[in-house]
């Protein structure tokens, strides 16, 4: 086994607990497992859930839990006997994102801009719960923050193979909407603290950003601590990952920067691609002087205009893929079947 003190350099209650099947096939029980509050560690009490380790990685289970913080035990109703036996712990399975990221479109040289903010158009509720994204999260606010440029969708991704090519949507351990401020960070809807969420697996995972007319990005494998946390930086090129034989950068460099990246603006269909297609739905908006919370917006500035329609035309010229039968258009870097596209 894989031994619960300490584990996979994760947070976690500090007790090993073995468990055996006493006999039998084909039913449900009820664990118990108990833990003494000196053995909480970094741990949240009311956050605490049952792990199983599969033996490649721990994993939370599907079970009913119900938490007694007087006693000191978490109760996991309606497990499978076929996955009793191994090695149990209880850790706390909400993790913090210390992420920050940026947008080439809203980018005025040393900031992002808060244009949507200002006029008023940001959404209360999260945006997506609509293709493609369909995420059902309810994160609202009845204010939004101060600085918040827009929001954007973390993910926690852990393919089998450990493989960012293979960090597909059926790999997702974990997600949630926040906000993105103007200096890159990415927080929860207090509009302060960094964004988290729970998470199914623990281990090295790959982390997504995803926004709704910017192409996503996806990190390169990075590792959890014992206190939860995954942090990465977005707006540095070396940690972004880029696909093998990709002809353009996943990001682009920002002006007034020496080293800083954004995402590539201009997906007007939300595709995960920016081409010809893009360009003209931001055309036809901007000739009909469109405004508020919309796609065409490319730079977020609350209307479009002919400074959208420039940007989605440099995005897609930067991809290099216009020789040949092949279109010009760059892509995200996310590995999802939908925006593999040629």
């Amino acid at each position: 086994t894989e031994g619960g003190d300490p584990s996979l350099n994760e947070r976690e209650v500090k007790r090993r607990m073995e468990i055996t099947a006493g006999g039998g096939t084909g039913y449900n029980a009820t664990l118990r497992l108990p833990y003494l509050s000196t053995e909480i560690n970094t741990n949240v009490p009311s956050s605490i859930v049952p792990w199983k380790y599969s033996g490649s990685e721990w994993a939370t289970t599907n079970a009913t839990l119900t938490s007694d913080l007087v006693n000191n035990f978490v109760t996991a109703a309606g497990v499978p006997a076929s996955l009793f036996n191994g090695e149990w712990k209880l850790a706390d399975n909400n993790y913090t994102f210390n992420a920050s990221a940026a947008l080439r479109g809203p980018w005025t040289g040393t900031a992002m801009s808060t244009s949507l903010l200002t006029g008023g158009v940001i959404p209360l509720s999260q945006p997506y719960n609509t293709t493609p994204w369909n995420y059902a999260g309810a994160e609202s606010v009845t204010s939004v923050p101060a600085n918040v440029v827009d929001w954007v969708l973390v993910e926690l991704r852990k393919p089998s193979s450990g493989l960012a090519a293979n960090a597909d949507t059926s790999t997702i351990i974990g997600r949630k909407a926040g906000f993105l401020l103007s200096n890159g960070n990415i927080v929860n809807t207090d509009g302060t603290t960094p964004i988290s969420f729970t998470i199914s697996k623990q281990g090295a995972a790959f982390m997504v950003v995803r926004h709704r007319n910017h192409l996503g990005l996806i990190s390169n494998s990075i590792p959890s601590n014992a206190t939860g946390t995954y942090s990465n930086d977005f707006t540095q090129l070396a940690n972004v990952y880029k696909p093998t034989g990709a002809p353009s950068d996943p990001v682009v460099l920002l002006s007034g920067t020496t080293g800083k990246y954004g995402m590539w603006a201009g997906d007007a269909n939300k595709n995960g691609t920016v081409n010809i297609l893009d360009v003209n739905a931001i055309k036809i908006a901007a000739s009909q002087s469109l405004a508020g919370y919309i796609q065409a917006d490319a730079n977020l500035s609350n209307s479009t205009n002919i400074t959208d329609v420039n940007l989605a035309k440099l995005t897609a010229a930067a991809s290099g893929t216009g020789s040949g039968a092949r279109p010009i258009m760059i892509r995200t870097n996310i590995p999802d079947g939908v925006y593999n596209i040629e």
